[in-house]
């Protein structure tokens, strides 16, 4: 699979004046592999780099942001309209957080 996200920020007006967080790029690629008919396993990385925010029109140097993530994940289908997903995100780079669990079970009416 592979995606890529993009995201567009607006500007804010606060007390220090116009503030732009910046906008992001990102790319997440990776593959899946079934285990049986009813379990997979999915390897991946996803990137994202955020730009500079800018200040009153001013660029505020150091604030652009690289965040990478290892993504390994399981996923389970309990019922036919229920399953069971489990991911870990372990952080690559040094903006990206150490680790990230998630659990999931999206439903099916």
């Amino acid at each position: 699979y592979f995606a890529g996200p993009t995201t567009y920020t607006t500007t804010t007006d606060g007390n220090a004046g116009k503030v732009d967080p910046g906008d992001a790029i990102g790319a997440t690629f990776g593959m899946g592999f079934g285990i049986n008919e009813r379990s997979s396993f999915n390897l991946g990385y996803s990137h994202r780099h955020f730009f500079n925010t800018r200040l009153n029109g001013d660029r505020i140097g150091g604030s652009a942001l690289n965040i990478g993530q290892l993504l390994l994940g399981y996923s389970f289908k309990y019922t036919k309209q229920t399953n069971f997903n489990l991911s870990v995100g372990i952080g690559a780079t040094d903006h990206a957080q150490d680790a990230n669990l998630t659990f999931r079970v999206p439903i099916t009416f």
